[in-house]
């Protein structure tokens, strides 16, 4: 049920056992495409690239289910 909500919110399951799960949301810039415009664009580009870079970032949170059935949650960096 943890997991499925998560999902619901956009997250992705990165890993997942009987007990435990990774699930993971935002995304990372697609460098070698920034990097290319980057070329294009002399430069111009690249401080857009900086900022994207530092502002889209991966979260990822551990979902693991106790011997009592609780559903501990714990943000990973």
């Amino acid at each position: 049920m943890a997991i499925s909500s998560e999902v619901a919110r956009g997250a992705r399951v990165e890993s997942q056992t009987d007990t435990n799960a990774i699930v993971v949301t935002g995304s990372k810039p697609n460098h070698v495409l920034h990097a290319i415009i980057t070329l294009f664009t002399c430069g111009f580009w690249g401080l857009v690239w900086i900022v994207l870079a530092i502002m889209l970032r991966e979260h990822r949170i551990a979902l693991t289910v106790d011997p009592y059935g609780h559903v501990l949650r714990q943000e990973l960096t």
